[in-house]
């Protein structure tokens, strides 16, 4: 295994254990939207890996559209879960409450 699927599975982990430890620690809202988000990003990364998708001829190669419409119903569906994790990745960051800053004490 190449060190940059090392690293970029050591990160989808990392960020997988840090969502789990804001649903533990009482932050379940936050975290399980933050679960829901790293979750549908690393499918994505982890069916790009593994399954050899394949394209049919050159003309599916001119624009992004054109290579989106040639690929497999799976692959078009777990492109468009991957393309929605950031919304839940903001969202989850969102609602992690802040406490206040006291000016002047």
């Amino acid at each position: 295994m190449a060190e940059e699927a090392i690293t970029t599975h050591a990160a989808t982990l990392a960020c997988i254990l840090a969502s789990l430890y804001l649903v533990f620690s009482g932050y379940r809202l936050a975290g399980l939207i933050l679960l829901l988000g790293f979750l549908l990003h690393a499918q994505g990364i982890w069916f790009w890996s593994y399954f050899d998708v394949q394209v049919s001829g050159p003309k599916c190669l001119k624009t992004v559209e054109e290579y989106q419409a040639c690929l497999p119903q799976n692959a078009q569906f777990s492109l468009a879960l991957g393309q929605i994790a950031p919304f839940f990745m903001a969202l989850g960051i969102a609602l992690i409450p802040r406490p206040k800053l006291r000016v002047g004490t």
